[in-house]
């Protein structure tokens, strides 16, 4: 006959460390500068899960923070926008630059979705005759229009000169 093993009580598990206000003050000063959750609680010393357990706890803590991890983007909107009441022409064509991109890039993503869309209602037809996409002529136009009426090789050779 085999001899059971003694079954094991398990231990509660790790105990975890109690926020004081010294700490707390620490966190505030890590989400002041932006930091998430998991660095705020490395540079504090105390878990991930210490301290989101104590951010569900204290939902008026947890708010906040989340107020006070807002403020470097904050601050650097009203430095821009400073900047920009100054007359700063570098920071406005900036600026004006990032707005564009994150257009066309809104456009490209619409354009591919529009692509994707035919390609499958293509596959659904049953006479694919009518249905034939030129895959090529699409990307070269997509391409001439975020490089501005020019085609990759183009741009390419403009760079090299």
């Amino acid at each position: 006959m085999r001899k059971r093993k003694k079954s094991r009580q398990k231990s509660p598990g790790r105990k975890f460390a109690i926020i004081t206000g010294e700490i707390l003050k620490d966190i505030k000063t890590a989400f002041r500068a932006g930091l998430s959750v998991r660095e705020a609680a490395a540079v504090v010393g105390i878990s991930k899960t210490t301290l989101y357990d104590f951010l569900t706890d204290n939902p008026d803590i947890r708010e906040d923070l989340q107020t006070l991890r807002a403020t470097p983007e904050s601050l650097a909107k009203m430095a821009i926008f400073a900047a920009i009441e100054k007359g700063d022409i570098e920071t406005c064509k900036w600026l004006l630059d990032r707005d564009a991109k994150r257009s066309l890039e809104k456009e490209r993503i619409a354009l591919i979705r529009a692509q994707k869309q035919a390609l499958q209602i293509a596959g659904n037809l049953d006479d694919g005759g009518e249905a034939i996409i030129d895959i090529a002529g699409h990307w070269a136009r997509v391409d001439a229009y975020f490089n501005g009426g020019k085609s990759d090789g183009e741009k390419q050779g403009e760079r090299e000169q």
